[in-house]
C-alpha cells in the first residue's frame, strides 16, 4: 500500500482528515486550536526509519486517543524512542465503520508519563491512507 501526503489546508480550510473526523462524532468540549475527536481504538504502531522504512519486527499494540485535522494521540506502555511511526487500524470497530484500511503515518512530537506502564504519545500525520 503506497501511502500519499495529505495536503495541510490552511486553519480554516478543510483538511484531508476531515471526512474521517465527521464519522468518529467530534467532540463539542475543545479547548485546542484544531477540534479534536475521541478516537479510542486499537491501533498497530510500527516505527518508522527516516526513509519511511518499517524498522524490523517491532510493531506493537497502542490505544487511540484523540484525533484532529492535524495530529493523533494515543496511549501504549512504554516511552517511544523513535521520531517516526505508522498507526494501522487493527479495531474491528474500524472495519465495520469502512475504516479497517486506515494508515496514518506520524511525525511523533511528545510523549508523556501518565502512570508506571501508561504514557500518551502525539503527533502530526504526515501521510494517510484509508
Amino acid at each position: 500500500m503506497r501511502l500519499t501526503p495529505p495536503v495541510l489546508a490552511p486553519a480554516r480550510g478543510r483538511s484531508p482528515l476531515a471526512p474521517l473526523i465527521a464519522r468518529l462524532s467530534p467532540s463539542a468540549d475543545e479547548r485546542r486550536q484544531d477540534q479534536r475527536s475521541s478516537f479510542g481504538y486499537c491501533l498497530l504502531l510500527t516505527p518508522l526509519d527516516e526513509a519511511g522504512e518499517p524498522l524490523g519486527d517491532q510493531t506493537e499494540l497502542v490505544q487511540g486517543r484523540d484525533l484532529s485535522a492535524r495530529g493523533v494521540g494515543f496511549e501504549h506502555g512504554e516511552p517511544l524512542p523513535y521520531r517516526r511511526v505508522r498507526l494501522t487500524a487493527s479495531d474491528p470497530r474500524l472495519e465495520a465503520a469502512g475504516l479497517g484500511g486506515l494508515t496514518l503515518e506520524i511525525a511523533l512530537r511528545w510523549c508523556r508519563f501518565v502512570a508506571p506502564g501508561r504514557y500518551e504519545s502525539g503527533g502530526q500525520v504526515t501521510a494517510s491512507a484509508t
